[in-house]
């Protein structure tokens, strides 16, 4: 048992390392030093999210996002889940963009004799990944603090 909240422990600590919070921050939080998170870090081999957004990575954004329920009276464990859901929806968001430019638009197939030229499906679910994010804002009646810059050619924001 005393295992399980150690595991629990060092998981929910990885996933505010992803978002960008601090490893002194991440010690105080879980009770432990600074040290232990470094361990964990190199063990686990985790990996910060690189996305920066308005000058804030994806804690802060987060955070804010919890001070404007907290504004309004709504935050409750249903609408942090729904905040949870926004980040991972702006995580989506840039993988898909990312293999966009990576990639391109549209994208080269192959099977066996036969070959073509095809939509990436990064284009589309990009496009649902921003419509999911207003959608969540919509519903928990926030502000979106996020403001993407596109290039001149997309027009899905």
């Amino acid at each position: 048992m005393k295992n399980d909240k150690r595991i629990k422990k060092y998981e929910e600590a990885e996933k505010y390392y992803i978002l960008g919070m601090s490893i002194p921050e991440i010690a105080r939080k879980f009770l432990v030093k600074e040290k232990t998170v470094k361990t964990w870090i190199k063990r686990h081999d985790w990996k910060r999210t690189e996305i920066i957004i308005n000058g804030m990575n994806l804690y802060e954004v987060r955070e804010e996002l919890l001070l404007q329920l907290e504004r309004i009276g709504k935050k409750n464990i249903q609408n942090i889940i729904e905040i949870e859901s926004y980040i991972d929806t702006v995580k989506d968001y840039y993988e898909y963009k990312k293999d966009l430019e990576t990639r391109g638009y549209m994208i080269e197939w192959e099977n066996g004799s036969q070959s073509g030229v095809k939509k990436n499906e990064s284009a589309e679910l990009k496009i649902k990944m921003a419509n999911e994010r207003r959608k969540i804002l919509e519903f928990l009646g926030l502000n979106d603090i996020v403001t993407i810059k596109e290039d001149e050619d997309d027009d899905d924001l």
